[in-house]
C-alpha cells in the first residue's frame, strides 16, 4: 500500500512539472487518468485537474461527476447541473460501477432544480432512497 501511495505521489509530482508547461496547450490523452487522480487527491480545488482530464478524454465520465459534485459543494449550482447533465450524456449506463453515481447525479439535478443547493442534504436524500 505504501508503494502505491508513493507511486501516485511521484506520478503527481512528475505530472505537475509536465502539465504546468502545457496549461493552455492541448492535453495529452494518455494523461487523462493522471489528471483525474490528481483531481481526486485535491478535492478542495480540483477544477483545473478535472477539466484537463475531460479535455484529455471527453468520453471518460467520472471527471464530469466529480467536477459537478465539487461545484455543488462550492454553491455553483448552474455549473453543477451542467456537469451532472454532461456526465449523464457520456456515462456508460451498462457499467455496473457507474450505477450508484448515475442515480446520485439524477438526484442532484432534481434537487438543485427544485431549489435545494445543500450538498449534504442532497446526499442524505439520495442515500435514503436506496
Amino acid at each position: 500500500m505504501k508503494k502505491i501511495i508513493l507511486l501516485i505521489a511521484i506520478m503527481n509530482i512528475c505530472l505537475m512539472g509536465c502539465v504546468e508547461k502545457q496549461q493552455d496547450a492541448k492535453v495529452d490523452p494518455d494523461l487523462c487518468l493522471a489528471w483525474y487522480n490528481r483531481g481526486l487527491s485535491n478535492m478542495d480545488n480540483p477544477e483545473r485537474e478535472f477539466k484537463n482530464a475531460i479535455k484529455a478524454d471527453p468520453q471518460y465520465s467520472p471527471p464530469y461527476y466529480w467536477l459537478a459534485s465539487y461545484y455543488c459543494k462550492a454553491n455553483r449550482k448552474k455549473e453543477s447541473i451542467e456537469y451532472f447533465e454532461k456526465y449523464l450524456r457520456v456515462v456508460d449506463r451498462h457499467d455496473p460501477q457507474e450505477k450508484d453515481r448515475i442515480e446520485m447525479a439524477k438526484c442532484f439535478i432534481s434537487e438543485m432544480k427544485a431549489g435545494n443547493n445543500d450538498y449534504n442534504s442532497i446526499i442524505g436524500k439520495a442515500l435514503s432512497k436506496e
